[in-house]
């Protein structure tokens, strides 16, 4: 673990800035809302912790397609299931840049529980560490469990247009 993160630290001190990436403004994203839907509102923020989300962080969850959200967060209750579209384009770190070493030993963690993806979170504090937190509004990465992407975001400081919610995908 320490040759990963000294490894990772260094070549993030030296390339962070090549993992700026944007998310064109139209851009689809989907998140899975596990919240009952009379306790549903448009600006839930999540603070539950995941991938590259230490808990208590304000963000939320968004797959690139419905599919890709039920496969990082399976409901498990009541559920919100809300498709969103960006207004804007959205600065974010794209972790898909990383090199494949790091991508492979992140990849690793995927069946960790909740809160203890240390090597993805590890990535995140070096960038604020390094005053590069700022540069991005959210955090862009390949799914752990499906063929896509998933971004975290925190919809109260980025600008989305509501598209739909239901209770169900039907």
């Amino acid at each position: 673990m320490d040759s990963y993160f000294n490894l990772a630290s260094g070549w993030l001190k030296v390339s962070g800035n090549s993992l700026l990436d944007s998310l064109p403004s139209g851009s689809g994203i989907c998140r899975v809302v596990p919240v009952e839907p009379a306790q549903y509102w448009t600006g839930y923020v999540s603070t539950a912790g995941g991938s590259f989300k230490p808990q208590g962080e304000s963000g939320n969850w968004y797959g690139t397609s419905f599919g890709i959200s039920v496969a990082e967060r399976p409901p498990s209750g009541p559920t919100i299931y809300e498709c969103s579209r960006l207004n804007q384009d959205t600065p974010v770190w794209n972790m898909n840049r990383l090199p494949e070493e790091f991508l492979a030993a992140i990849h690793e963690d995927r069946n960790l529980t909740t809160g203890q993806y240390m090597k993805s979170q590890f990535v995140v504090e070096c960038l604020q560490s390094l005053g590069m937190a700022g540069n991005a509004s959210g955090i862009y990465f390949p799914s752990r469990r499906a063929e896509g992407g998933v971004v975290i975001l925190n919809p109260q400081l980025v600008s989305l247009q509501i598209i739909s919610t239901g209770d169900s995908l039907a």
